[in-house]
């Protein structure tokens, strides 16, 4: 089983180094616990292939491992054996891939536990007014980076380098964390701050994205500009069309605006959306409208069709490029050469380049990809790409290190205006290196990222509450129900659980934090049933559009701190689902879940019934004798998928009717022990949270759980 626990982490590994080129990293955190709409099913069908295959790996290697424990088969009789495995699994402890695992999750908990005091020092606010009102073209070419002017000797992207010659070219711009993929790259740039989540922002759970953060979107729409953002892709990927809407942005054009305004044929999509071709030229007419209107305004988008691992080579592009690549997306990086150039070079012919000033950058550097074995030999080297065009300024080449955080500084500076600096950002053509630069060379990046965390400004538990549009507002931010959210000693939430609420409140009670947990009350729709819990208290209150009333006070120390708690969650399809206690937070699978209290060898069976699967009372029967007290089954997604025989069994088995009437995904949990039996079922397409207590194998409310049931 430890063998089997090494391969689903290097598995894992395998999967997340197909995507980001580089293993484990936030990228992979950040798209964990965000949404996924948007993305390009055609090119992750390898990647999810590969995964089902892994999975099915492993599916077949407990089997077997389970066969051999099961019939008591040795295969080598030896007493080193064991000695063998021991120095193996050492062995392991030191690989790139083990190495990486500890980095990152030194890196999560360096964040979660880093102190920003005296950081607030070296973060700016744009307050001023703009002197100098240029016209701003910001282009986002995608995975675009520097390093693509040299791969063995041969330039892939030669018209924006003989552009380059023309512009104000800066050759030092490196990636630092919270760096490194599309939306991070946005908000870098924008906002001159790391991208960093506490917590995921799916299904608009929370209801503002970084509403501490002063960017410069909000800046220049103060100022009297009109702001747009085009995109190929759907606006909602990684939460960007929140981002853009909070933070100054009047206008999003995406993938569906195309769509609805009949501006694209089928043969001018792919899988990311929006063909370049089409996106540029869309960019161009807009470009020239603005324009005409002599108002002010910031034109931006974001290329699509070099995105990894394949990118997207054009039909346009077929006479335009470099002959003789064999790598395709070598091809499309020259593609987007070609069509960028000629997007520029548009501008600088046109009669308003006079007041216009054109900014160039890669959003990041590009991820795995089939280019990766021609980039990943000169990894120390590789830059990401910023160019800034302006009549009349000096070409140059600036070397000075710097990041995507310096980008609107450098052009504010280069647009003449006094009042420059945004966020951490910094003036490259100062030629010193910023603040955050020098801390993420000496290794000390971690208050920065940790001030940026705190500008998604969790409230306090202090803070007014009520009850509006079945959202629960704390301050000025909108929360899903339920809602369990732990908080420091300065009363700041510091974490957000909306799924498993039963598993993630248990998990905070053994970890003796303090916690605030909210639901719809059950008999009374129009209020919330909060509960302010701590180790010596609990306080019980009614939530309204009004406010808050706190109704009762228990001095008595809760259940939840005592560790004679099992936590269990049954969540529907995509929804969180496990179990803590004796087994670790496991994870459930679909269809019925099955373990042992208190067993000394901690069995847990899995069974799809969802798939007509039944349960071997074999291994019931051993789960019995191996439990020292009860066993606990608990759903999770759906026990029925249209064959009754399986639920038939179980309600045989464990002499319970409510087996017989599941329905399609509504879940169930149950405590069972040769004496006695008790279950709960919950409603279809909702999840279900109870907890066992260990003392008496009963199921137990999570207000009883509080010792606070009102």
């Amino acid at each position: 089983m430890l063998t089997t626990c090494l391969l689903i982490l290097s598995a894992f590994w395998v999967v997340s180094n197909m995507f980001t080129g580089k293993g484990l990293n936030y990228a992979v955190y950040y798209h964990i616990v965000n949404s996924a709409e948007g993305v390009s099913l055609d090119d992750i069908k390898m990647k999810l292939l590969c995964s089902l295959v892994l999975m099915a790996l492993m599916a077949f290697f407990i089997f077997l491992c389970l066969k051999i424990h099961k019939r008591q088969i040795v295969f080598i009789k030896s007493k080193y054996v064991g000695i063998c495995y021991i120095f193996c699994f050492i062995g392991m402890l030191f690989t790139a891939q083990a190495r990486n695992y500890y980095d990152f999750f030194s890196d999560i908990y360096y964040l979660n536990h880093s102190d920003h005091a005296g950081i607030e020092k070296f973060y700016h606010i744009p307050t001023g007014n703009i002197k100098h009102k240029y016209n701003y073209v910001f282009i986002y070419a995608e995975s675009m980076e520097r390093t693509f002017r040299n791969i063995n000797n041969i330039n892939f992207q030669p018209k924006l380098t003989r552009l380059a010659d023309e512009s104000i070219d800066f050759t030092n711009i490196q990636q630092l964390p919270g760096m490194g993929w599309t939306m991070a790259g946005i908000v870098n740039t924008q906002c001159g701050i790391p991208l960093v989540m506490g917590q995921g922002n799916t299904g608009g759970r929370i209801s503002q994205f970084l509403p501490g953060a002063q960017c410069i979107g909000s800046w220049l729409r103060n100022n009297g500009y009109h702001t747009q953002f085009i995109r190929g892709s759907k606006k909602e990927f990684a939460g960007s069309d929140k981002f853009f809407s909070q933070h100054g942005w009047l206008e999003q054009k995406d993938y569906q605006y195309f769509i609805d305004k009949n501006m694209v044929t089928a043969d001018q999509i792919s899988g990311w959306g929006v063909h370049d071709d089409r996106l540029t030229d869309y960019a161009w007419q807009e470009f020239v409208r603005l324009s005409s209107k002599n108002s002010p305004f910031l034109l931006s988008f974001l290329t699509v069709n070099t995105h990894p691992p394949m990118g997207n080579m054009l039909d346009v592009c077929q006479d335009k490029i470099i002959n003789n690549i064999d790598n395709e997306m070598l091809k499309s990086v020259s593609c987007s050469d070609y069509l960028l150039s000629k997007f520029i070079e548009n501008i600088i012919h046109s009669k308003w380049y006079n007041n216009t000033i054109i900014v160039l950058v890669s959003d990041h550097l590009m991820m795995g990809s089939i280019a990766s074995p021609y980039l990943d030999p000169q990894a120390d080297k590789r830059r990401n790409t910023f160019m800034v065009f302006k009549k009349g300024a000096k070409p140059q080449k600036v070397n000075t290190a710097g990041s995507l955080f310096d980008v609107w500084p450098t052009v504010l500076d280069i647009a003449g205006e006094s009042d420059k600096k945004i966020g951490f950002g910094h003036n490259l053509l100062d030629h010193s290196q910023s603040h955050i630069f020098k801390a993420y060379v000496q290794n000390n990046i971690y208050p920065y990222m940790s001030f940026a965390t705190a500008l998604w400004n969790y409230p306090k538990i202090t803070d007014d509450m009520v009850y509006e549009d079945k959202k629960l507002v704390i301050g000025d931010q909108k929360y899903a129900l339920p809602l369990v959210a732990s908080y420091d000693e300065n009363n700041r939430i510091d974490s957000f659980f909306f799924e498993a609420i039963a598993r993630n409140m248990e998990l905070l009670g053994q970890q003796k934090k303090n916690f605030f947990y909210a639901e719809q009350c059950p008999d009374k729709t129009d209020l919330v049933c909060a509960y302010n819990v701590s180790p010596n208290k609990v306080e019980f209150s009614y939530i309204s559009p009004q406010g808050a009333s706190r109704e009762h006070i228990s001095n008595v120390t809760p259940l939840i701190y005592t560790n004679k708690l099992y936590g269990v969650s049954s969540g529907t399809y995509g929804e969180e689902g496990g179990v803590t206690g004796d087994y670790n937070e496991y994870n459930f699978s679909r269809g019925i879940n099955a373990m042992a209290v208190k067993s000394k060898d901690k069995i847990f069976i899995n069974v799809d019934t969802c798939q007509g699967a039944e349960m071997n009372e074999n291994q019931l029967k051993d789960l019995y004798e191996r439990s020292q007290s009860a066993i606990i089954l608990s759903s999770y997604d759906s026990l029925f998928c249209g064959d009754k025989k399986p639920l038939t069994q179980l309600a045989e088995i464990f002499h319970d009717d409510k087996w017989n009437n599941i329905d399609f995904r509504q879940q169930i949990i149950g405590v069972y022990t040769p004496e006695k039996k008790e279950s709960i079922i919950g409603k279809v397409n909702q999840p279900l949270d109870v907890f066992v207590g260990l003392d008496r194998q009963k199921i137990l409310s999570i207000c009883q759980t509080l010792t606070l049931c009102p």
